[in-house]
């Protein structure tokens, strides 16, 4: 029977004077034991060291890694200090930790490192509360607010790591401390989001460590904006790490309550029968659950259709246009050619459209419902990194579907072009691009002469970008870069901005569509912020909170109807696809697993009248998903 085991390693005192002077940890580890040890909450048979000497926790989790088994749920949990020595390793203070002699009084991440790969557990989590510094600046003098890159180390299968912080924030200059050891908070959202269930995001009466892991993100982010905690992840499926405590079951709405019958006692002899319908009864019950789950955490969730649609290199961008009159599929990424696909059967269409050579790296396709046209012919529109040239100089070209060529010469813009869009203004097809420097240009789709003048976006570069119509007017929506993560609007006509600049997200504003909900005109973004937003376009406010869930930077987002109700879809750099209901502002079903690698493209169109999602990623694959099944 998988076991589930947890090593919590916790050090406050320490015989080192220079880091007995940094400000200690909050005393939570014995907290945190408990709550991993209660049965209601986690069930976890846990093993606390405190303030104990480098050999005897390095002899700890030598032993802990190597008793583990294949499907062992093992969480190795370390609160203290983390320090960099002049080899510039990453090494864990223990109570006998000396700053002059880190290789042999602490532990070298590599040294943890070795025991996690030398376990057979499949399952392994390992959290970093830690605050980072420099052991010796006094001879290199690191800045504080530098990255600590704490969690390159920690690599190989079957490992989740998340770590509080990566931030420097002290160093040592003659001995004295400069800086401080102030903690993010994060064990302490931990104990908060396991005790009362609230770090189950999407209601489903389980705590993954996905979840967990978004949930204190969010409200570092929201206490202490300086920590940003980070996470890496190389696990199959989902890791449940804890219960939801206050779940219950939803009662079926439209359920009657009726009156039960009473029923005389079964007499004695009939029982044992009795008794093996019920066994019987629960190991149906529990093979069909483990099958069912089972099958969700390999990747072949109910809702994908076939297999995967295989590429050479990875998938970065997808566009729907037409050929010989039916709709198909077009894919984009680091190779040479735009590859076509047939959206129904998912079989190549030869022959592809060459690109390029060898250094070409396509980086986006522009994607719409409704297919580009010029002069009656289906085109598309590509954004990509110029052959030989840095990988800051990109082109626009545009590209005849049926002949696969490329029409008229490539648009270069001044500045680095970062988003790219296609739509109607007055009448003629144009181009719209988002630069570098914060700038919009519009461009003639047949001519590939500029329009009028550039106008300002964004005080950063116009990192997303997508075309729409409001109140008739041709609009669009851009997403700024970290240094202006805003969301704006803007009439395409005028050239000016329509209403106020929308604001809430802290990261990148990596993607934006335009739609309707609730009879409203709505805009969704995505962030690096690892959140989705939802905007009313008429009084230009969030409409709910930030949708939660995901655990690294949302890179696609788009919008799509799920029994005749408005959904966003999301995915990003934690390998999922999530959807939720644009009504209620809640998670739709389980995430959709499958994906290795980072999922940069997504489109949801329809096939045959059913609404599907396409994903393209990092691991050479295209998965389509029926929205419909998606529960």
């Amino acid at each position: 029977m998988p076991r589930r085991l947890a090593l919590i390693v916790a050090t406050y005192e320490y015989q080192d004077s220079g880091l007995n002077r940094l400000t200690a940890p909050a005393r939570e580890a014995e907290d945190l034991a408990t709550a991993l040890r209660d049965p209601e909450v986690a069930g976890f048979d846990v093993t606390l060291l405190v303030d104990e000497p480098h050999h005897r926790v390095g002899e700890a989790i030598g032993r802990f890694y190597a008793d583990g088994r294949r499907n062992d749920l093992m969480v190795l949990y370390f609160i203290g200090l983390g320090l960099t020595g002049e080899d510039g390793r990453l090494y864990l203070a223990m109570t006998d930790t000396r700053r002059d002699s880190l290789p042999f009084t602490s532990l070298a991440a590599e040294q943890i490192q070795y025991a996690v790969d030398g376990s057979s557990s499949v399952q392994k989590v390992l959290i970093l509360d830690s605050a980072y510094g420099n052991a010796h600046a006094r001879r290199r003098f690191v800045k504080a607010g530098g990255e600590a890159h704490a969690i390159e180390p920690f690599k190989g299968r079957g490992c989740t790591v998340l770590t509080a912080s990566d931030t420097i924030q002290y160093s040592f200059v003659d001995d004295k401390p400069r800086g401080d050891a102030v903690r993010s908070g994060f064990t302490g959202h931990v104990l908060a989001g396991l005790r009362d269930g609230s770090a189950d995001l999407d209601g489903d009466g389980e705590i993954t460590v996905d979840e967990l892991y978004a949930y204190v993100h969010d409200r570092i982010g929201a206490d202490k904006p300086r920590y940003r905690p980070k996470r890496q992840s190389n696990v199959a499926g989902r890791t449940v790490i804890a219960r939801n405590v206050k779940w219950r079951p939803a009662k079926p709405a439209d359920v009657t309550e009726v009156a039960v019958p009473v029923v005389e006692p079964v007499p004695r002899r009939r029982r044992p029968a009795l008794v093996w319908s019920a066994v019987l009864g629960v190991v149906l019950l529990t093979v069909a659950a483990t099958l069912f789950f089972t099958t969700r955490d390999n990747g072949t969730d109910p809702a994908l259709l076939g297999e995967p649609m295989t590429t050479e290199k990875e998938v970065r961008s997808l566009a729907v246009t037409r050929l010989d009159g039916k709709d198909v599929l077009v894919s984009g990424g680091s190779g040479v050619v735009l590859q076509l696909w047939d959206l129904a059967t998912h079989q190549h269409i030869e022959p592809p459209i060459v690109i390029g050579n060898r250094d070409t790296d396509v980086n986006e396709l522009t994607s719409a419902t409704v297919p580009t046209e010029l002069d009656g012919r289906p085109v598309i529109v590509t954004l990509g990194s110029k052959p030989g040239a840095s990988s800051f100089s990109r082109w626009v070209r545009v590209w005849d579907v049926a002949g696969r060529r490329m029409l008229g010469q490539p648009i270069e813009p001044a500045k680095t072009v970062y988003s790219v869009a296609v739509g109607q203004v007055d009448g003629r097809t144009v181009i719209v691009t988002g630069g570098i420097d914060g700038t919009v240009l519009v461009w003639d789709l047949a001519t590939h002469e500029q329009i009028g003048e550039s106008f300002k976006a964004h005080a950063d570069a116009v990192r997303s970008m997508t075309f729409g119509t409001l109140d008739g007017k041709p609009v669009i929506v851009t997403g700024g870069a970290k240094a202006d993560p805003t969301v704006r609007l803007w009439d395409l006509t005028a050239r000016q901005a329509i209403g106020q600049a929308l604001s809430a997200h802290t990261d990148d504003v990596v993607s934006v569509a335009l739609g309707e909900a609730g009879g409203k005109p709505v805009v969704v973004s995505s962030s690096a912020d690892f959140s989705v937003r939802v905007w009313d376009v008429n009084s230009f406010t969030a409409i709910a909170p930030p949708l939660l869930g995901h655990t690294d930077q949302i890179l696609s987002v788009a919008m799509g109807r799920l029994d005749s109700r408005p959904v966003v879809v999301a995915a990003g750099r934690d390998n999922l696809v999530r959807v939720w209901d644009l009504v209620t502002h809640k998670s739709v079903g389980r995430p959709l697993g499958g994906h290795t690698e980072p999922i940069f493209a997504l489109l949801v169109t329809q096939v045959n009248g059913k609404a599907i999602v396409f994903t393209g990623s990092d691991d050479n694959s295209i998965r389509a998903w029926d929205l419909a099944k998606v529960r």
